[in-house]
């Protein structure tokens, strides 16, 4: 029997960047391709979930498919030999029969990305099409928020619930798995350092040449330039780009003062908590 190991966030806080390096790590060549990310699937592919436990989802709701995927992936864990990877964007919750919906059984380790709410808001803005960052901030102080929810239209993502970004933080924070927790911010300034971290602790070999390739072929500005030429499958249609900064910081320049201040009244708590403000609970 296998286990999984679950590259986890909230929208739009580094998992692509992230699944794109592990994806790398260790091929031949000097080129970067997506293609690699297929190692590394969706944990809510309506695809999969539908081969795999020989279903018609198309007609299901929210709970009905999370009352499925705890036996999902405990049958794909079972199944397999070794490790399974899978990127989600899932809160860490239980569904209505309070099973965990990423079950624990077929768990082998989970490492969890998070970025500041503010570079979340505006980059998850531009994500969808638009520059209301008033919306968006409500998603991210939605405890019932969901995504690929839609009734009228069928998508290839299984509704799953994000919940709000405070609440994303905290579920898996304090999940049983216990998470590997990773900063962006930390990835970005010292990507050697946290990179072979993160190697360690999921237990995949890697020399200090491999893991230095594997950083400078996954770089921001590379992912962007193959994206722009090659373009980029996983890219909304309403969004003209699936990378597009990349930066830390880049609230600055887009958030008004009040939209800074909300979101900090929604999250203070773990804001505080993962550095993001200083003492007297000022953005830093």
């Amino acid at each position: 029997m296998g286990k999984i190991t679950w590259i986890a966030s909230y929208p739009k806080s580094g998992n692509t960047w992230l699944r794109t390096f592990l994806a790398t790590l260790g091929t031949s060549g000097s080129d970067t391709k997506f293609d690699r990310l297929q190692s590394i699937p969706s944990a809510t592919s309506r695809m999969r979930l539908e081969k795999v436990m020989g279903l018609d989802t198309s007609w299901m709701r929210l709970n009905e498919t999370e009352a499925i995927l705890p036996d999902f992936f405990n049958h794909l864990a079972a199944k397999t030999e070794g490790t399974l990877f899978f990127k989600t964007h899932h809160a860490f919750l239980t569904n209505q029969s309070g099973d965990w919906i990423l079950p624990q059984e077929a768990t082998q380790k989970a490492l969890y990305l998070v970025r500041n709410p503010m570079d979340v808001a505006v980059s998850f803005s531009y994500h969808n099409g638009h520059e209301d960052f008033d919306r968006t901030i409500d998603l991210l102080a939605d405890r019932d928020a969901t995504l690929a929810h839609q009734t009228d239209r069928f998508t290839h993502q299984l509704p799953h619930r994000i919940s709000s970004w405070s609440n994303h933080v905290a579920t898996w924070r304090n999940s049983p798995i216990r998470p590997l927790i990773v900063r962006y911010e930390d990835l970005l300034a010292e990507p050697f350092k946290c990179f072979a971290n993160i190697t360690e602790y999921l237990e995949i070999s890697a020399t200090t040449t491999t893991l230095a390739n594997a950083i400078e072929r996954c770089r921001f500005e590379k992912l962007k330039q193959v994206e722009e030429e090659v373009g980029f499958h996983e890219r909304p249609p309403s969004s003209r780009a699936f990378f597009r900064s990349g930066k830390s910081g880049d609230w600055r320049n887009h958030l008004s003062a009040n939209q800074v201040s909300r979101i900090v009244d929604a999250h203070h708590i773990q804001m505080q908590k993962l550095g993001y403000l200083d003492a007297l609970g000022n953005p830093r």
